[in-house]
């Protein structure tokens, strides 16, 4: 999807308007070392070295300020929305914006250098 600098922190904004009662759920891991596998293997093998998981609350817009974990070399953000319901996501870092529309669950991948 894009790509993040290691040295910044980034932000995950999420709008969860539309839900409802529902929250949203998020997972963020941190991949490090190995052969470059696809983000969905490497995460399976454990290469993982950290992971967050987020809540976004029902009815509400959210934004999650995150560090970049040293030696991270990609990132996965995993988006559970509730059922039926369209949630509106940016991850942005410096001047450089990644929106995204997630409806039935969604992955984004990015680089980190």
């Amino acid at each position: 999807m894009g790509t993040l600098a290691a040295d910044q922190p980034y932000l995950i904004n999420v709008d969860n308007t539309a839900s409802g009662n529902n929250k949203t759920a998020l997972t963020v891991y941190y991949l490090t070392g190995g052969k470059p596998e696809t983000p969905e293997r490497e995460a399976r093998l454990g290469r993982a070295t950290k992971f967050d998981l987020l809540i976004a609350a029902a009815a509400a817009r959210e934004t999650f300020t995150r560090e970049i974990p040293k030696g991270t070399r990609r990132i996965v953000i995993e988006i559970a929305p509730p059922r039926n319901v369209t949630v509106l996501l940016e991850v942005a870092q410096g001047t450089s914006s990644f929106p995204e529309a997630c409806v039935a669950g969604c992955t984004l991948t990015f680089d980190v250098e």
